[in-house]
């Protein structure tokens, strides 16, 4: 407890000196936190109509802050270790932000060119160069350096609990205050008060707080600078859990090898990341082995024991691409793999470890592997025009370029293929990106184009999420008697929301989407919303893969024999394409509902 108060007192005592040494990350943090909270609040207000261009564009510069801040990192870290005198520092600190924020600047500027919308390609390219960029906060310092990058991790990883756990205590004190405050004064203050809160607590203070812990150059590997409570939880809670881990996996191994059912699906995950974190723990190891007989065995034997389990996880990726092609998940398991595969082999038969090599190897595989032509992407489209290609001459549905129709019976499990293929790109890429489609192809051209009808695939993503919500508006109420509020069903604890008023009853169903007037214990009128919104053709948004709908359509007006009512649906989402293809399943309808005698 003490240590913790110490070091909570050294952060305290950090402000200036970080803040003179990383003026420019901080602005870029605080300009990261102020798009976020405007982005929060028009979202929390809503709109009724698609989104707006503008807070579209800010969503992106949203994205290209991060990387400017890593990128801003990496160039005061790097210009640090041109330091050569100590009476220089003031000035090396002025440059070194100076040359940040070009630097920052270029790589918002092209991080927000490379994203145009949020689709699979552009955020994956985002995510991976934000990756390279840690990396390189990592190696940077260290590189044609002498030091210890194996301490550098571990004072950053404590330094960062340390930063989280103030910063979580600072939330849940302010928040504690305020619920107090409006609870003693009737204030009222709302969800998005704390929402704020959070964003700016988590944007400016915690990221502050890690700044000030930040070496400056590089750190000896002294193992008295190990925090205790990290050197407990290290050699006995995580490093025997992975041993336990292991030791299941090499059960599952000796199965497979005793049933000769090779694995498929999930196993590849759960050996990769097994394989990842465990070369991250590495660097937390290697430097108790000095001391320690179990760490020195577990550093020492990991990567022989591992590496059979690598070839387990190629085994069972292999399998998926055997049958269904590259994608871009299955490309990102197989890079790594042989990435944790060469770093294993590396780490046995090197005889001067150097642990700068994996972060750099690391970060360089992420980079290539969203660059060029042997990216993701393009091996993946590849592969997946392949798969198409072999499909259509199996049936004779190629004529040159072009499909023809078939002519003869498709099995269904390749009905499906074709469909799952075609729905790839349709979903990750673009349809023209499939080879042999015609021009300006769509998916509802499919049954003329390929000769039967669009075979639903057995993937649970939707292709679009559909979503209303009214702005403050005026109701109409003339000729109406009655208003019944189902604004708020979601909150009713039983699936029916009942409300009536002398001898008309309101019922809504919410599991059915159905609502029900009754007019003296006789159905007058009958509506499902399912089926009513499926009549409807929604606004889509290609970019955010959204679809909206017309205020005006959203307002339902029937004249019963003994009725006049109206519906106006006030909010509104679900998914399209969850199901059924182009069929759109609702999650919540919330509406107000006018009845009122036959004028």
């Amino acid at each position: 407890m003490m240590g913790l108060r110490a070091s909570i007192i050294r952060i305290l005592s950090a402000a200036r000196p970080t803040l003179k040494r990383f003026w420019v990350p901080v602005i870029l943090t605080v300009a990261l936190t102020v798009t976020g909270i405007i982005i929060l609040d028009r979202g929390f207000y809503g709109y009724g109509g698609s989104e707006p261009a503008w807070r579209a564009r800010l969503i992106r510069v949203s994205y290209a802050l991060i990387p400017a801040i890593l990128t801003s990192w990496c160039a005061i870290l790097f210009l640090e270790r041109e330091e050569r005198h100590a009476v220089q520092w003031a000035d090396t600190q002025l440059a070194a932000n100076l040359v940040a924020l070009l630097a920052a600047v270029l790589v918002a500027a092209l991080t927000y060119g490379l994203l145009p919308n949020l689709t699979l390609v552009p955020v994956s390219r985002h995510v991976a160069i934000c990756l390279f960029l840690g990396l390189m906060f990592f190696v940077i310092p260290h590189f044609r350096k002498q030091g210890s990058l194996d301490m550098y991790l571990v004072k950053l990883f404590s330094h960062g609990v340390v930063s989280g756990l103030f910063s979580g205590v600072m939330f849940l004190g302010i928040s504690a205050i305020m619920a107090t405050v409006s609870a003693l004064f009737s204030l009222n203050i709302r969800s998005i008060a704390y929402q704020r809160l959070w964003l700016i607590i988590a944007g400016v203070v915690a990221p502050f707080l890690f700044m000030a812990g930040i070496p400056k150059g590089t750190v000896n590997e002294d193992p008295e600078d190990y925090p205790k409570v990290l050197k407990n939880l290290v050699l006995f809670v995580v490093t025997p859990l992975l041993a336990a881990y292991t030791a299941i996996l090499y059960v599952y191994f000796a199965k497979i090898l005793i049933t000769r059912q090779w694995p498929v699906g999930l196993v590849s995950h759960l050996v990769l990341w097994y394989a990842l974190v465990s070369t991250a723990l590495l660097y937390f190891v290697w430097p108790l082995g000095r001391d320690n007989k179990w760490a020195q065995v577990f550093s020492s034997y990991f990567p022989k024991v591992a590496s059979p389990l690598l070839l387990m996880m190629f085994a069972s990726v292999g399998i998926r691409v055997r049958y269904y092609g590259i994608t871009e998940n299955r490309y990102y398991v197989i890079v790594l793999g042989l990435w944790v595969l060469g770093s294993m082999v590396y780490l046995m038969a090197a005889k001067s470890r150097r642990n700068l090599i994996l972060p750099a190897s690391l970060a360089i595989v992420v980079l290539l592997s969203v660059l060029g032509p042997w990216s993701s992407f393009q091996i993946s489209m590849r592969s997946q025009n392949q798969r198409l290609e072999g499909l259509l001459q199996k049936y004779g549905m190629l004529s040159g370029e072009k499909i023809e129709p078939a002519t003869q019976p498709v099995d269904p499990s390749d009905k499906r293929e074709m469909a799952q293929i075609l729905f790839y790109f349709d979903r990750n890429h673009e349809l023209s990106d499939a080879r042999f489609v015609p021009p300006d192809f769509n998916m509802g051209e499919f049954p003329k184009v390929f000769g039967f009808d669009y075979t639903e695939i057995d993937l649970a993503s939707p292709a679009y999420y559909v979503r209303y919500e009214a702005e403050n508006q005026a109701l109409d109420v003339g000729g109406y008697q009655y208003l019944f509020d189902c604004t708020r069903p979601r909150y009713d604890s039983s699936p029916v929301t009942s409300l009536n008023k002398g001898n008309i009853v309101a019922k809504y169903d919410r599991d059915r989407r159905v609502v029900t007037v009754t007019l003296d214990d006789k159905v007058e009128w009958e509506e499902s919303f399912s089926e009513y919104v499926n009549r409807l053709e929604p606004v889509y948004n290609e970019s955010q893969r959204t679809a909206a709908f017309k205020p005006e359509d959203l307002v339902l007006t029937v004249n019963t024999p003994h009725l006049s009512i109206k519906v106006v649906i006030t909010e509104m989402w679900g998914q399209i394409g969850r199901i059924k293809a182009g069929e759109i399943t609702l999650e919540q309808v919330q509406f107000y509902l006018l009845i009122g005698p036959k004028t």
